[in-house]
């Protein structure tokens, strides 16, 4: 069961692919999985991979546009995405 998110982060889903042993984010962050879901065959294909998945990820936010050291280097290390903290 899915823990609903509350006024302190943000859900965000991404695409991904797996190549070369890895999986890699394609494309951005999405707020929707339905919307991430939809590029899954596109990236599949553009990339030659055989396996794609939609990731989801929940960003706590400490202040308005803001979010905590430990989230960006998850996003950082995960996602290969810059995020202020």
């Amino acid at each position: 069961m899915t823990k609903p998110c509350d006024k302190t982060s943000i859900e965000l889903f991404f695409t991904m692919v797996y190549e070369s042993g890895n999986w890699i984010r394609v494309g951005p962050a999405y707020r929707r999985r339905e919307t991430a879901k939809s590029w899954l065959s596109l990236a599949k294909n553009a990339r030659f991979a055989r396996r794609a998945k939609v990731s989801r990820m929940i960003l706590p936010i400490a202040s308005p546009g803001k979010t905590t050291p430990q989230a960006a280097m998850i996003m950082s290390e995960r996602f290969n995405m810059d995020v202020d903290c």
